[in-house]
């Protein structure tokens, strides 16, 4: 037997034998609706800050059809939703004509970090329009305000959709993405600064496929394929990972270079590297411990209906859950892993291929939802103990 052989047994009996959890899981699981959102108002984002509270946003997109969602709000897993946050101008309706700064106009996403601090990010673009005033609000989980990061027009033009954020182990960085013109934007939380990277580079970038969903070929309703570009992201450990909403790739960089300001794009482009082939996710995340420095990313599969996941030692994409509920699985969210505890991944299903701007031939049948499945005890508790991809090896550079 080789070396590399004796070195990869050593790993799969270190970590609980992870890849017979792989082959039982899929089969085993239950997915649970934990909010009907009803038929009108779609929701985009999800996170989990501490003491388990669940927090949803929903976008402004359309005029028409809009029910009395706020744009963020604390779900109690009974059935009951609490408008987030409840005092102060943020808790006021935005409408055509209010300022935009101090509301919220339209929420893509938010996101708790492992410092439980809650970013909501706010596009500046009602209904699919110009974006104006993007900017990202941290608050307490508590609904304290404690401050409004603006973005200028280098960082968010009017033609940017700002789509998706995550904070750095260290906690002094944010990084987002840009799935309108591609990129990422990094804002360095302390003193308030950003700037757009990557912006030109393939990974950031729709790749040129035509995705197909319910066995419908993903198109606008110009009838050209649908391209979204970089969407998804996570960090673990040293890495960023991140991927274009319609590609099938997966990639990592890492994160001190990343936000490093001095690091130009042709340094950057070097440190790209290919991780693993998607099932063409539209959110992904780390579950990981409370240093994010080991776990496993989840990712939605867009095209397949389901939630699959990086496998720690070989870098493939396993399958955690396909249910035909998942219909366009959007944003996921996983708590942080704390040992002995029972651990649920989160996600909305906002059903993207089936609205307006999209041709389709498929009747909506099903309201928006939040989905959760219950982690098996296998993968949070190998997270303790399993070698990470955000350990060093275990990526492949691409020449790209």
């Amino acid at each position: 037997m080789s070396e590399k052989k004796r070195r990869m047994q050593a790993a799969l009996v270190g970590i609980g034998v992870l890849l017979f959890c792989t082959v039982t899981v899929g089969s085993a699981l239950e997915l649970e609706l934990y909010h009907d959102f009803g038929f009108e108002d779609i929701s985009t984002g999800v996170t989990v800050c501490s003491e388990d509270r669940v927090f949803v946003s929903f976008p402004r997109w359309f005029k028409a059809g809009r029910a009395a969602n706020p744009s963020v709000a604390v779900l109690d897993g009974k059935g009951q939703m609490q408008a987030f946050p409840r005092s102060g101008s943020f808790a006021q309706p935005w409408e055509e004509g209010v300022p935009r700064e101090n509301h919220f106009v339209n929420i893509q996403s938010i996101f708790c970090d492992h410092k439980d601090r809650l970013f909501v990010l706010d596009t500046g673009t009602p209904f699919l329009g110009a974006s104006e005033g993007a900017k990202l609000i941290l608050f307490s989980p508590d609904g304290e305000l404690q401050r409004v990061f603006p973005f200028d027009k280098d960082v968010a033009p009017e033609t940017s959709y700002l789509n998706d954020v995550r904070v750095t182990r260290e906690g002094n960085h944010a990084i987002l993405t840009d799935s309108n013109l591609g990129g990422l934007v990094v804002l360095d939380l302390e003193n308030g600064e950003s700037w757009k990277v990557l912006a030109d580079h393939p990974s950031t970038h729709a790749e040129d496929i035509v995705a197909k969903v319910e066995g419908q070929e993903v198109r606008l309703g110009t009838g050209d394929p649908a391209k979204f570009q970089s969407d998804g992201l996570a960090v673990l450990g040293d890495y960023l990972f991140y991927c274009a909403m319609t590609s099938r790739t997966l990639y990592r960089i890492p994160v001190k270079r990343l936000v490093d300001r001095e690091s130009s794009d042709n340094v950057l482009s070097a440190l790209v590297e290919r991780v693993s082939s998607t099932n063409m996710p539209d959110g992904i995340v780390a579950a990981s411990d409370e240093e994010l420095s080991r776990g496993v990313i989840f990712m939605t599969g867009v095209e397949g209906s389901s939630i699959d996941y990086i496998d720690a030692v070989k870098g493939t994409r396993e399958n955690l859950i396909s249910d035909e509920r998942l219909q366009w699985p959007d944003c996921v969210s996983v708590p942080l892993i704390r040992s002995g505890k029972p651990t649920y991944l989160y996600v909305t299903v906002s059903q993207v291929h089936l609205l307006p701007f999209m041709k389709n031939d498929i009747e909506r049948t099903r309201g928006y939802g939040l989905y959760r499945v219950l982690l098996p005890s296998k993968i949070t508790s190998s997270i303790s103990s399993a070698s990470s991809l955000a350990e060093k090896g275990g990526g492949e550079k691409d020449e790209i």
